[in-house]
């Protein structure tokens, strides 16, 4: 999935994504709650804006859970960090190479870990030197 991590742990033996099969009971279950409380006048009101939401949250896919960043599925705990975006990283080389900004500094601004941050000015380095080496 796109902007996800791809680890087998995070799919059933079907192949559907858990999270998205966990989600998609969860409505159920909150649908026949909805609908239960409906013949309940003084619940029928919060059902309602329950239901709207669940409606809003349909056709996404929930956020990822550590169930979904565990790779080893025999070494639970071992949990991967999320992949950092293309559109992310360009933006962390700007703020070191560009502007010059310390790596303490942009790690506070966006949230990154420090060593992340270094990891990835010097790929990016090493991509652009690349870039350059082949456009010769």
């Amino acid at each position: 999935m796109s902007g996800s991590t791809n680890y087998l742990s995070a799919y059933n033996a079907q192949g559907q994504l858990k999270r998205v099969v966990d989600s998609a009971a969860e409505r159920e279950r909150k649908e026949e709650k909805a609908d239960a409380a409906t013949n309940d006048p003084s619940k029928a009101a919060t059902a309602e804006s329950e239901e709207g939401k669940e409606r809003d949250n349909k056709g996404k896919i929930p956020p990822e859970t550590t169930r979904d960043l565990t790779p080893f599925r025999l070494n639970r705990s071992f949990v991967s960090q999320a992949v950092l975006s293309e559109e992310l990283r360009e933006e962390v080389w700007k703020r070191i190479m560009k502007d010059s900004k310390s790596v303490r500094e942009v790690s506070a601004e966006l949230g990154v870990e420090m060593s992340r941050v270094g990891a990835v000015v010097r790929l990016k380095e090493v991509e652009k030197e690349w870039e350059r080496i082949v456009s010769v």
